[in-house]
């Protein structure tokens, strides 16, 4: 049996050189970025403890887009990152489950769990808001956002 595993690509950033404001503002949105990830989180592990079924990306995304402050405060491709990465770890969990039914794999499979408080800084900027060429130590915050706080 051969497993292929995927790489995936992420780019860690050390921002330098940034004013208060922009530390300020930068922090505020990775702040509400991982506020949507623990309410997204816990209304669709709620939705399965409940009804015994995942809700889908889509339909929390129709219940959090009108309802959820934080979803509001975000820039909406921020926001539905932050979202996307719920509905990956619920795919995960339940591919597991099918898994072990398959193969009776003991490994032991539990939801997501909310991440710990001091884990704060939880942004995706998309590729718009990474920083210029021109300017590579620079990274602006969303003027949208700016104007929300």
């Amino acid at each position: 049996m051969l497993y292929v595993r995927k790489m995936k690509k992420t780019l860690r950033q050390n921002l330098q050189g940034l004013t208060k404001q922009e530390y300020k503002i930068l922090k505020k949105m990775s702040h509400k970025s991982k506020d949507l990830y623990n309410e997204t989180l816990y209304k669709v592990r709620q939705y399965f403890f409940n009804n015994g079924e995942y809700l889908s990306y889509y339909d929390n995304y129709e219940r959090l887009k009108g309802e959820s402050e934080n979803y509001k405060v975000l820039p909406s491709q921020i926001a539905q990152q932050t979202m996307k990465h719920v509905d990956k770890a619920f795919k995960s969990f339940f591919n597991l489950i099918k898994e072990k039914k398959r193969r009776k794999i003991r490994q032991r499979s539990t939801p997501t769990k909310l991440p710990r408080k001091r884990r704060t800084l939880f942004t995706n900027l998309s590729k718009p808001k990474l920083p210029s060429q021109r300017k590579p130590h620079k990274n602006r915050c969303p003027k949208k956002f700016q104007r929300k706080i």
